[in-house]
């Protein structure tokens, strides 16, 4: 029986940037410690990509945590630090499979992975997020 080979929503993130000829490079990496490890994010992302004269900082995850990414992200100081400044953006992209149909209305044999992004923003001191429409 074969495994199916699982993809990272990092990895994912990468490949969709890629694909629309962004440059976008991970910034997560993984810490030693006596006990183990931990992730360290560079101020709350996993990757980092340029967006013409912005830089965008990216949460990427799973589509079932879509909300406690983005609760996650606006409760950290790294990413209020990070939209303080008006050429920063942070979004969060989350991945999951969905069936897609054909122009016919036949369903594709494998489910495709999907984006979602939200993109945060601070307003009157408060961090929010808004759906992002991709194209």
């Amino acid at each position: 029986m074969k495994r199916k080979k699982r993809v990272s929503p990092t990895q994912l993130t990468l490949a969709w940037f890629r694909k629309r000829g962004i440059a976008a490079r991970v910034t997560e990496r993984w810490v030693k410690t006596a006990t183990g490890g931990f992730r360290l994010d560079v101020f709350g992302g996993d990757l980092m990509a340029l967006l013409g004269m912005e830089i965008v900082n990216v949460q990427a995850g799973t589509g079932a945590h879509h909300q406690e990414k983005i609760r996650k992200a606006t409760n950290h100081p790294d990413v209020r630090l990070w939209l303080e400044c008006p050429s920063r953006i942070f979004w969060i992209i989350t991945w999951t499979q969905r069936v897609v149909f054909k122009k016919n209305g036949d369903k594709q044999k494998r489910p495709r992975w999907t984006p979602r992004v939200s993109v945060l923003s601070l307003h009157e001191g408060k961090i929010i997020a808004s759906n992002f429409a991709l194209k």
